[in-house]
Parts: C-alpha cells; sequence; structure tokens
C-alpha cells in the first residue's frame, strides 16, 4: 500500500464513521469522480487547465442541492497554507478551490485532511453556502451528515426561538422596571447590563438568591460582582470606574434598598432564568443583547430617544461586515460606536475564520476593535456588550471623536464603520463632519462605510468638497426609507477609499437598495417577515444581502438597480439621478394595476372632498 493510499484509508474510515457510507440513503458517496454530470463539469483542474479536477471524496446529497468534497494529504505540513491560496499543494486550500466553482449551484460541504496515520491525522471542516461570499470554518473534525446539514440550516428555527424569547421578555420586563423598580429611562439599560455582567461572576450567580430578605446586601453584592469582572476584563482604572460610576445608582436606589420587598431579587432572578442563559449561545449571526435592548427600546418612548439610543438595525451592521469582507489583519475604527452593534457584527463575521484558534481570536477582539463613543451611559452599554462576549474593550474611548483624533490615528485601523449622530445644530458637526474625521483617522487606501441621510448626498456644500480632495467616494446606496422606522430618515450608504483624492475621470458605483425584505408589523416594527414565511414573489433578507454584497464587490451595473458615474462634489450622489429604468420586465397587467389604484384614488378622493 503507498503512503497517500494509507491517507486515503484513513479518511475513508473517518467518513464511513461518522456516516457517510453505503448505509445512508440520503447520499451517494464517490471516490475522484462522480456520476452526476453537472457537478463533474464544474470541477476544474487546481492548475487553471483542461485537465479534470479530482478530489479524493465527492458526497451529493440526494434530497438538497448539497455536496460534500473531502480533499487530503499525506503530510500534515500541507494541512493549509498561510493564505490559503495554493490548491495544488495544500489539502483546505485545495478542497475550498473546488468548493468555489461549486457554491454558485449548491451548498458545499469542504473538507480538509492530512496525516499518514490516526495520532496525527487533522481535519478542517469548512461550509459554503450556495451563492455565499466566503467559507465558514465549522469544525476540527469530521461532523455526521445530519450535523453539517444543521449547520446549512443555519439553526435558524433556534435563532427564532431566542429572537421570540427576547421580545417577549422584553415587554414584560420593561412594565416591571416602570411599575415596580421606577427606574428613569436612562437607567433601565445600564440596570439590565449591569446584572447580566454581575451574573457572569459564578459566586454571584451561586450566591445572589441567599440575599433574600436583605436588599441593601444583595445591591452592594451585584455592585462588587460587576467590580470583580471589570477588574478581570480591563486595566484601565479610569474606563473601570466610569463604568462603575453607570451602574451604582443600584446601591442607593429606594427601591432596590426597600426592605420591605425583594423587588431587586426578583429581577435579577427574572434576567437569570431568561437572558442571561442566552448570552451563552453560540449564535455567531444573532447579537443577543443588542436584539433585547432594540425591543426594550421601543417600549421607552417608541424610537429610543429617551435612551439616546437610535441604534443601526441589526442586519445593516451585518450588511457592512460583509462588504468590508473582513480578513484576520482587519483592524475596525467606529467613531460613534453606540452599543457597538458594528464591532458584534464584524466579530460575528470573524469567528468562524479563527475556527479553533482561540489565542489569534482573543488577539484579534483585543487588537483589532477601536471604538468611541461620547455619551456615557452609551459607553458603559457598549463596553458590557463586549465583555458579555468575552472580548476585551481596551481601545474604547470615551470622549470627543475629533479631540481624539490622533489617538485614533495611532491605531493604524484598515476599516472604518459609522452611523453618526444626525441633525446636530453645531458648527462641524454635521453628519459629513464625521464622516470626514472618521476617512482622517484612517491608514491610506482604507475603505470607510457610513450610513447617513440621503440629504447628505443631494445637498451641495463645503464638506463635500474637502471631502473628495482627500478621499475618492467609491460607492453610494439608497436604502429603504423606513429603515429607521420609527424614526423618520431617509438613509444611504457612503463608501469611501481614505487619503486617495477623488479622480473625477473615476466612475463611482450608485445602486439602488430600496428593498431588504423587510415590512413593518404591527408592535414588531421592522421584521424580516419572509425568512419565515416563504413567498415566490418576495425574497428574503439572507438572498437580499447576498446579492447586494457581490453587487458592490464586484461593482455590477444592473438595469433598473444600479450604475457607474463620474460625479464631483456639486453632484447628487445617488442612483435615482443616474440610473435608466428598466421597462424589461413590465407587463399590460403592471399597468392595469396602476390604473386600477388611480381610479380608486379618485374616487375616493372626490368623496373626502
Amino acid at each position: 500500500m503507498s503512503e497517500r493510499s494509507k491517507t486515503d484509508v484513513i479518511t475513508r474510515r473517518q467518513l464511513e464513521k461518522v456516516g457517510f457510507n453505503g448505509d445512508n440513503p440520503d447520499w451517494d458517496i464517490y471516490e475522484e469522480e462522480t456520476d452526476d454530470q453537472a457537478i463533474q463539469k464544474l470541477l476544474k483542474s487546481k492548475r487553471g487547465t483542461d485537465k479534470q479536477g479530482k478530489p479524493e471524496f465527492i458526497g451529493v446529497h440526494k434530497k438538497s442541492f448539497t455536496v460534500l468534497i473531502v480533499e487530503d494529504k499525506l503530510d500534515t505540513k500541507k494541512h493549509k497554507s498561510p493564505n490559503c491560496d495554493n490548491p495544488t499543494d495544500y489539502a483546505v486550500d485545495g478542497a475550498l478551490h473546488y468548493a468555489s466553482k461549486l457554491k454558485d449551484k449548491y451548498n458545499v460541504i469542504a473538507v480538509g485532511c492530512s496525516g499518514d496515520n490516526e495520532a496525527d491525522y487533522k481535519v478542517s471542516s469548512y461550509v459554503w453556502m450556495k451563492d455565499g461570499i466566503n467559507p465558514e470554518l465549522v469544525s476540527d473534525k469530521f461532523l455526521s451528515p445530519q450535523d453539517y446539514l444543521s449547520v446549512i440550516n443555519k439553526d435558524k428555527e433556534k435563532i427564532n426561538q431566542i429572537r421570540s424569547t427576547l421580545r417577549g421578555f422584553s415587554r414584560k420586563y420593561h412594565n416591571d422596571l416602570r411599575d415596580y423598580a421606577k427606574l428613569l429611562e436612562e437607567q433601565k439599560p445600564i440596570f439590565v447590563g449591569g446584572v447580566l455582567t454581575a451574573l457572569t461572576n459564578p459566586m454571584f450567580r451561586q450566591a445572589y438568591p441567599a440575599c433574600k430578605g436583605d436588599p441593601v446586601q444583595l445591591a452592594n453584592a451585584m455592585f462588587n460582582s460587576v467590580e470583580e469582572v471589570l477588574k478581570d476584563w480591563i486595566d484601565d482604572e479610569n474606563k473601570r470606574q466610569h463604568i462603575l460610576h453607570s451602574i451604582s445608582f443600584i446601591k442607593v436606589h429606594p427601591t432596590f434598598t426597600n426592605p420591605k420587598h425583594d423587588i431587586l431579587l426578583n429581577l435579577i432572578e427574572d434576567l437569570d432564568k431568561n437572558v442571561y442563559p442566552l448570552t451563552a449561545e453560540d449564535c455567531c449571526h444573532l447579537d443577543m443583547l443588542t436584539e433585547f435592548y432594540r425591543e426594550f427600546i421601543k417600549y421607552s418612548g417608541g424610537d429610543g430617544k429617551g435612551l439616546g439610543m437610535v441604534m443601526t438595525p441589526s442586519h445593516i451592521c451585518e450588511l457592512f461586515a460583509e462588504m468590508a469582507n473582513l480578513h484576520e489583519k482587519s483592524k475596525i475604527l467606529d467613531i460613534c460606536m453606540g452599543t457597538a452593534g458594528f464591532f458584534v457584527a464584524g466579530l460575528s463575521k470573524m469567528k468562524p475564520q479563527f475556527g479553533n484558534d482561540n489565542e489569534a481570536l482573543i488577539k484579534f477582539q483585543k487588537n483589532n476593535l477601536v471604538g468611541v463613543e461620547q455619551q456615557a451611559n452609551m459607553f458603559t452599554l457598549s463596553c458590557i456588550n463586549m465583555l458579555l462576549r468575552k472580548c476585551n474593550p481596551d481601545n474604547f474611548y470615551l470622549g470627543d471623536c475629533f479631540n481624539l483624533k490622533d489617538q485614533l490615528k495611532s491605531h493604524n485601523c484598515n476599516v472604518g464603520f459609522l452611523n453618526p449622530p444626525y441633525s446636530q445644530k453645531g458648527e462641524n458637526l454635521k453628519e459629513l463632519d464625521f464622516v470626514d474625521n472618521m476617512l482622517d483617522c484612517l491608514v491610506e487606501g482604507s475603505l470607510g462605510f457610513s450610513i447617513i441621510p440621503m440629504s447628505c448626498a443631494l445637498e451641495k456644500n463645503k464638506v463635500k468638497e474637502r471631502l473628495m480632495k482627500k478621499h475618492t467616494l467609491v460607492a453610494v446606496m439608497s436604502m429603504p426609507d423606513d429603515l429607521f422606522y420609527p424614526v423618520g430618515v431617509v438613509p444611504c450608504i457612503m463608501v469611501f477609499k481614505a487619503h486617495v483624492p477623488h479622480n473625477p475621470n473615476i466612475e463611482t458605483w450608485f445602486g439602488y437598495w430600496k428593498d431588504d425584505g423587510h415590512i413593518k408589523l404591527k408592535k414588531e416594527g421592522r421584521s424580516d417577515y419572509y425568512a419565515d414565511h416563504p413567498d415566490s414573489t418576495r425574497q428574503c433578507w439572507a438572498e437580499i444581502k447576498t446579492k447586494w454584497v457581490d453587487m458592490f464587490l464586484n461593482q455590477k451595473e444592473i438595469p433598473g438597480i444600479s450604475v457607474k458615474h463620474k460625479v464631483m462634489a456639486n453632484d447628487e450622489w445617488c442612483v435615482e439621478a443616474y440610473v435608466d429604468t428598466d421597462y424589461s420586465t413590465l407587463k399590460q397587467d403592471d399597468f392595469i394595476e396602476e390604473l386600477k389604484k388611480y381610479s380608486v384614488f379618485k374616487i375616493v378622493g372626490n368623496k373626502c372632498n
């Protein structure tokens, strides 16, 4: 038996052990070639020649568009190259190369293996979703067929259940904080964050029930628990003291320290039972704490202004992370970080890339997230949100992002995310001033992504001129009119390349991104409704996001949707000004439907008059 066939034998044994064998009625397993001509046609040589590419093993799922690709190598040193760009010589590189050829039509399970004996045998399992931009590392071993399919399904049912749990609980909890605790609006989210932080201390979580009947002791124990957690995670004494000061009201609040009742104990028990366990769930695509805050805001004045929390929608944070094509050397800057939603989305994007290399993930979390927040309570919330995800907020600054420019520059960030304050009246505090400041803090050639009012793209002002003298306008996307519902602002996304002056001969890409698949539901706000209720005529957010990211990264021009155009500071920076209307999909029924609507409008209008 040749040494190479030894590796094949081990791989075959591993596959059979987890359930990829002849007894599995749902899978066909092949060696090197499959009977499926569509798959064979897509598999090409790793060298790019006309020679047929042949992975060691191919699996075809009979009931879905899912394919298993396995590539193995004899030497464990040939498991994966540093940049994963040598498919001829490395196992993981080869598996992902084949997956890249198949992922336009199939969900692909791509596995790279190496080693000639069981003791040293290495495995890296990836999933590359159909039409996905990047593969996701899911395990350092072979998973069962069902486990791979569960990953492909993205644990959708689990995530939806978490969202539902948070929404239902937050409604009840808001009422409890209002009716029993008598907290101010700005104190409510701080209280929630403080309790969840205290609960991460195992000693407090075990001991707090014993404080029944002694609310003063409980309040002090909770505060001390938070202090201990902060000492473990934050070296900066000033930062720790600020967070502690924000939650110190708990120790002296008359409701919490009243010996006649156990309101504080009851509130802690509620969070411990209903929310804290969710922070441990490994749903990397869901920012559970921000989801909780977002629901909480709906019952604190409607739009979050009472809390100072008009947050970026979580799916837009996710979109930014995808558009930025983040990798292990990405260093993210957010100069108006709010509750750190962009950082949570960035970490969710990055986590699969690190796989089981926990040391590299911790290093990324510690060094590659740089943020600023001027509002004291929001700064506390952002730090807590990171701590609950076991992320050190060492590079978070409390203060004015304009005054902190020198410190921010020293971090050499190469990606910028921004949702600035809207409609500020002060001099040099307009939305584009924040965009300019963010770009100034990035290294040359970096991309800065911002979501700002569409009015910034339409009006003529000196800030647009200043921006173009220093930075290149790469792209502008018109977003849904009600994206920030119930706040009435029509937004757009702008993308600039930092420190590269805008060349008037280079075209900017404009996109019409008005339909994100979300609809407004009573008591729910904007919801990704079609993710749970498939409709042949409507796409859900996941499908739309994939399409948008592909359009942006490849600067595609699509009639009626996107266009490239040369613009300068005095021009309108929006797709509506330049895109041609696409009449190719219009039918006579569309014309008749519009006539019906117009007729109804005229009849109703006349009756009203």
